[in-house]
């Protein structure tokens, strides 16, 4: 209860610091703050005037005061015995401390081992995987997103929300994506796939 009491006070305390920060104008109503690099920047400086760097610095990313990088695919795909690159991130320039994975998909929708494994992600070989692509077109880092339950014809929708201390975003270098491969593996296994998105929280 105490740490969100802390987190909703620093996180008034910093929209009242944006009205201090450059904005252009606008004749619509206002979007959620999505801090610029520029933006951290100055919120430090103005906290240096009277606060210690590591107090500043803490005080930042307890509140999530980060630049949100988004990617979406909303492109049908019906995978069968392949793998395909689904969602590509920008290329990546700054320190990531989150980053939330959503994906919606539903397995083939039969088995033979249905009284066994229905419901189930057990045997299942449709999934999604999170790869690191660096900057020469090599593949670093990979980690399991989800995995289809099988056999399961309903849209399933996967999340899944990584910190700063996951071995990818430890792995990423400056220029680095991160990409989203839908994969569907043997012959009669399809990975039905509706949409999918990712969220990062980068820190400058």
């Amino acid at each position: 209860m105490a740490h969100h009491h802390t987190k909703t006070t620093i996180s008034s305390f910093l929209t009242s610091l944006n009205n201090y920060l450059p904005r252009l104008p606008f004749h619509h109503p206002a979007a959620p703050f999505n801090p610029a690099p520029s933006d951290i920047q100055r919120a430090r400086f103005l906290l240096l005037r009277r606060l210690p760097i590591e107090l500043v610095d803490d005080i930042l990313n307890l509140a999530g005061y980060f630049t949100l990088i988004s990617s979406r695919s909303i492109v049908p795909v019906e995978l069968q015995n392949a793998s395909m690159l689904y969602l590509l991130s920008p290329p990546i320039l700054h320190r990531v401390k989150k980053l939330i994975i959503k994906v919606e998909s539903y397995d083939k929708g039969w088995s033979v081992y249905w009284h066994y494994h229905c419901g189930l992600h057990l045997d299942s070989w449709t999934w999604f995987d999170a790869k690191i692509l660096r900057g020469d077109g090599t593949l670093g880092t990979e980690c399991r997103v989800a995995t289809n339950r099988h056999p399961v014809m309903d849209w399933q929708r996967h999340e899944v929300t990584w910190e700063a201390d996951h071995e990818i975003l430890k792995a990423l270098r400056k220029g680095d994506r991160i990409g989203i491969w839908a994969e569907a593996r043997f012959p009669g296994w399809v990975n039905y796939v509706r949409r999918a998105e990712m969220q990062l929280s980068c820190w400058v």
